[in-house]
């Protein structure tokens, strides 16, 4: 059950890094130092609060908490890349 936790808990981790490689191969490095101290923030703060009350478990349920946000606020420009037909040079090839 733990396992299960901890691969529910890295899908946000793995949109959010999705996201920053977007935006830092599109040149938004504003909007990338943006989502990452953001989440940053959110993790501290939750961790300020919540590790008093429930310990070093605390400290992981704020980071799934600043994930998850993040991940909410980044979905729309991965999922946008994700269906945009690729284009250039590997697009043309035929890959069998």
């Amino acid at each position: 059950m733990n396992a299960f936790r901890l691969v529910v808990a890295a899908l946000p981790d793995a949109v959010n890094n999705i996201a920053v490689g977007v935006y830092r191969a599109t040149g938004r490095l504003t909007r990338s130092a943006t989502l990452n101290l953001g989440m940053a923030l959110v993790t501290i703060a939750g961790t300020v609060v919540l590790a008093p009350r429930v310990g070093i478990v605390g400290v992981g349920y704020a980071w799934a908490l600043a994930q998850s946000l993040g991940m909410l606020a980044s979905l729309r420009d991965v999922v946008r890349v994700l269906r945009a037909p690729a284009t250039g040079p590997v697009a043309a090839r035929e890959v069998s």
